[in-house]
Order: C-alpha cells, then structure tokens, then sequence
C-alpha cells in the first residue's frame, strides 16, 4: 500500500468525534456519578471551612462555663454542709475547705460522665463529618443533633440542598435506567422471567436491608439488633432515626454509603415493575387492522370537466381517470 493510500485511509477527525460522541453518550452516567462525588466533597470542604473555627469557640466556651458551673456548685454544697455542722467540734480550715471543693468538683464532674449529656467536640466539624453531613443532606436524612451554626454555613446548606438534591436523585435514576437496566433486558419476551427478575431484585434490596443493620449491630449498636435493623430500614428509606444521630463517624459514613445503595436498588426494582407493567398495557391494548387500500365512499359524487378543442367542438371527461 502506497503512502497516498495509507493518508486516503487513515481515520479522519470527524470520525474519531463520532465514535467518542458515541462512547460518552453510552457511558455519560460515569461522569455524571463522579461530578456528583465532587459535588459532596466540595461541600463538605464549606461546610468545615464555615465551621471548624466557630466549633473550637464553641467548645472552648462551653468547657469553661462547665468547670465554672462546677466550681459554684462545689462552693454552695460544702458551705451548706459546714453551716450544718457548725454546732459541732469540727474546725475546717481554708486549705481543707479547697480540699473539699476539689473533690466536689470531680465528683460533680464524674456524676455528668453518666448523664445522658450531648457533649461539644472539636472534631465534630473536620472532614469526615463534614463529608457525612453534606451526603446526608443529598440523602435527605440529614443529622438531628448537628448542623450549621454560623450564618455562612446556613446559606451553603440552604443553597446546597436546594440544588443538591434534585442532581442526587436524578443521577441515580440515570443511572439505573443508562447503565443497569439494560443489563438485564431480555430478548425474548417473556413475562415470567421479568417477574422472577423483579422478585430476586426485591429479595436483593431486603437482604441488603439485613448485612447493614448486621454492621450496626457489631460495631456501633450492640445492644438490641432491633436498634440496628431500624435504624437499617429507616435509613435506606432516607428517614432519620435517634441512633443515626449517636452513630460514630465512620458506621455512619458506612450507613450513608449503605443507603445510597438502596436507593439504587429501590429504583431498580420500581423501574422493573413499570417495565413490566408498560407491556402488559401494551399486550391488553386493541389492535385496529386498516386495509391496504380503501375504498371510495359510495356517496361521492363523480366530477367532470368540459374539454373545447381547436375546431368548436366540445366533450365531458372524468376527472377521478386523469
């Protein structure tokens, strides 16, 4: 083959544009599933840049209200117990009485450690909470006992779900219906393997359901499994629960993860039933069978037309044969 023939042959640009057209209209969900991990990590990067500082305030500030509290209460007990005792031969000196106080204050300090108290941390806002709070917001659980405190941090989450979550779900619809269900088209059309096909994805999404309320029960709810399977099942529906809102950052980063699956699931199996549902109406619909030709209504009538030719003479003719 001459250089000529091999430059006459070679693919030309526009035919390389075609086939990556081609390729990016087959797999756009991919892209669209990576803008939205984006999405939720440049979200969580506002939330923790609006929140972090404001956090370390806040905690600081509430430590030392608390050591405060203490303190007053401490004074207030022993001065009501030495008032009490004051007709007894007990001499308490200054040194003692802050001796006292002290441990008042750490038994005060140790009675708050069994209260059911929701304590500020600092590290309530770094990354990876920041990263389960955007996800949960997009997830519509959202988080019970935390959220933005700072004006900035209210507009980005007002703003962010606004937008957030119709991209969030219309993503995962797009890629349910792009990428898995054409799959598991069949073929040959028959109902009943469609139905069977529903029916295992169901039973798919109920075990699902299981292996993350099985998670819950053996690194974050340990006490009763009916904790972890509500809280499972509420969370693949995107309800929040009280024990989603106690769960440590990683089980709970586990659980949105594992929610998000089943919404792709839950929309798999709804997608299958309209599919099969849609061809059922279709085999149930009438079929009106037209002929090839039809006939003329009897009730026309014909029409005619006067023809002069060049010697005066006249004459009718059909105008259906012309």
């Amino acid at each position: 083959m001459s250089i000529a023939d091999r430059f006459r042959n070679r693919p030309q640009v526009g035919d390389i544009m075609d086939w990556v057209w081609k390729k990016f209209c087959r797999f756009y969900p991919i892209p669209l599933v990576a803008l939205l991990v984006i999405y939720v990590v440049l979200g969580a990067a506002g939330f923790l840049c609006f929140e972090s500082d404001h956090q370390e305030n806040v905690v600081r500030k509430w430590h030392l209200n608390q050591a405060v509290n203490r303190r007053q209460q401490a004074r207030q007990i022993s001065t009501r117990i030495f008032n009490d005792t004051k007709n007894l031969l007990i001499i308490i000196d200054r040194d003692q009485t802050e001796r006292v106080q002290g441990l008042l204050v750490n038994s005060l300090s140790q009675y708050e450690g069994h209260l059911d108290l929701h304590i500020p941390k600092r590290d309530e806002w770094d990354f990876l909470h920041s990263v389960n709070y955007a996800w949960s917001l997009l997830l519509t659980i959202g988080h019970g006992l935390k959220g933005p405190q700072t004006t900035g941090g209210q507009v980005l989450a007002f703003f962010y779900c606004i937008f957030g979550v119709p991209f969030f779900f219309g993503t995962i619809a797009i890629f349910v219906h792009e990428l898995l269900l054409p799959l598991v088209r069949f073929k040959v059309d028959q109902t009943k393997k469609k139905i069977a096909l529903v029916l295992l994805a169901a039973l798919l999404y109920v075990i699902w359901i299981l292996l993350i309320a099985v998670y819950l029960h053996s690194y974050a709810l340990p006490k009763s499994f009916w904790e972890s399977l509500y809280t499972a099942t509420m969370s693949a529906l995107t309800i929040q629960t009280p024990y989603f809102n106690k769960l440590p950052q990683y089980p709970a980063f586990a659980v949105l993860a594992g929610s998000t699956v089943s919404v792709v699931l839950a929309l798999f199996v709804l997608l299958l039933i309209a599919g099969v549902y849609g061809e059922k109406s279709c085999h149930n619909r009438p079929v009106k069978m037209r002929d090839e030709a039809e006939s003329p209504k009897s009730n026309d009538l014909p029409k005619f037309t006067v023809i002069v030719d060049e010697a005066g003479d006249s004459k009718l003719a059909d105008m259906d044969d012309e």
